[in-house]
């Protein structure tokens, strides 16, 4: 019966290893909602003003989101991100594009090589799992740590010196985002 179900989603969408009973616009604003929400969250939970989260729930909610809903639902994340930052009192600029593009990235990014590797949203091979730990543990969170590092190059707010333990600020929350959050949603 399992086989059936994943053989009919495969076929309802080529775009996602799940189904979704919500229609297209619905399943849009609520990834854009709970992106938002999240990275709030994240906020409260670092206790740290104006410092990086321990960990980054939208990387997770982004990931989960395009996994679940499929690669046709990018525009929820860069739209979540733009509206986290834009409350959050970011002005408009090329840090905020930055971001918004390495956020996107990463989630486009490495749900397209998941799908390379013939990935299931439901963990249950080994496979599955390793392809998941290496490819999202590592790659896609350097991904988007450069992308808000040359952000914050252009924009003047570090320097040189500081782009190392900037990398990391970024690396860290976004791969226990990735490595905790997205496997808690898609499974």
């Amino acid at each position: 019966a399992k086989n059936y179900v994943l053989e009919k989603v495969r076929l309802n969408s080529k775009y996602s290893n799940s189904s979704s009973t919500l229609n297209p616009s619905t399943s849009l604003l609520a990834l854009t909602a709970l992106y938002v929400f999240g990275g709030f969250l994240s906020r409260q939970m670092s206790g740290l003003s104006g410092a990086s989260a321990l960990d980054w729930l939208p990387a997770g909610i982004a990931l989960a989101g395009v996994l679940v809903f499929g690669l046709r639902f990018w525009p929820a994340v860069a739209f979540g991100t733009f509206v986290f930052l834009i409350v959050q009192g970011m002005p408009i600029g090329l840090f905020m594009l930055a971001t918004a593009a390495g956020n996107t990235l990463v989630a486009v990014v490495c749900a397209l090589l998941l799908r390379l590797v013939k990935f299931e949203n439901v963990l249950e091979r080994t496979r599955d799992a390793l392809a998941y730990l290496l490819l999202d543990g590592g790659l896609d969170t350097a991904i988007n740590a450069l992308f808000n590092l040359a952000g914050l190059w252009y924009a003047h707010k570090i320097s040189t010196t500081a782009a190392v333990p900037t990398f990391l600020d970024w690396c860290v929350p976004n791969a226990l985002a990735l490595l905790v959050v997205t496997p808690f949603i898609i499974t």
